[in-house]
């Protein structure tokens, strides 16, 4: 069983832990930088700037971005 489907986009941060993030829908702009965003939040990665890798089959794409924050993570949380 899989949870991602071929046209989802897998983003993570490489050589620190990191959480696989799926990005399902519109692969727009904003839906990107959202999930690298919050991808870099809960990884291990020092800093104020991190590098997020992202894709479909291959994570071809990347960009270096803040953590999200408390406060946008809150605007956007499910439940």
């Amino acid at each position: 069983m899989t949870l991602r489907a071929p046209e989802d986009y897998c983003f993570e941060v490489p050589d620190h832990g990191s959480p696989v993030t799926l990005l399902l829908g519109p692969k727009d702009e904003e839906a990107v930088r959202t999930a690298a965003s919050i991808t870099a939040r809960y990884s291990d990665a020092p800093g104020e700037e991190v590098l997020v890798k992202y894709g479909g089959e291959k994570l071809d794409g990347s960009t270096v971005i803040s953590p999200c924050q408390d406060k946008e993570l809150q605007s956007i949380r499910i439940g």
